[in-house]
């Protein structure tokens, strides 16, 4: 009897653990939206620092109708735009100065 009590106790645990492990990946995976740019703009490359004041914009880009893109609205101490990777250039963060979200479509 102890013995089976034991097995149940570990298989809690042991599902209690995999339940926690796999939320963090699940909710950053859903945070960025794929979207379809509908009309150009530019985007810079976003160069995170210590902190956002420490952060800097790097080189341009400048998106066409039709480039497929991972959008999430960002709003940080009245600086609003999108922060964004942009299919076919890796894990690149990108930012669109502009609180319109009429340049994509989802």
């Amino acid at each position: 009897m102890k013995l089976k009590h034991y097995v149940m106790i570990g298989v809690a645990a042991l599902s209690l653990g995999a339940a926690t492990t796999a939320q963090p990946q699940t909710a950053n995976a859903s945070s960025y939206h794929r979207a379809y740019v509908t009309r150009s703009i530019t985007v810079y490359h976003f160069i995170w620092g210590g902190s956002f004041a420490n952060s800097s914009l790097g080189s341009y880009l400048r998106l066409h109708a039709g480039r497929t893109v991972h959008v999430k609205p960002f709003y940080h101490m009245g600086k609003d735009g999108y922060m964004l990777h942009v299919s076919g250039h890796g894990s690149r963060t990108y930012y669109a100065r502009t609180n319109s979200s009429s340049w994509y479509r989802r």
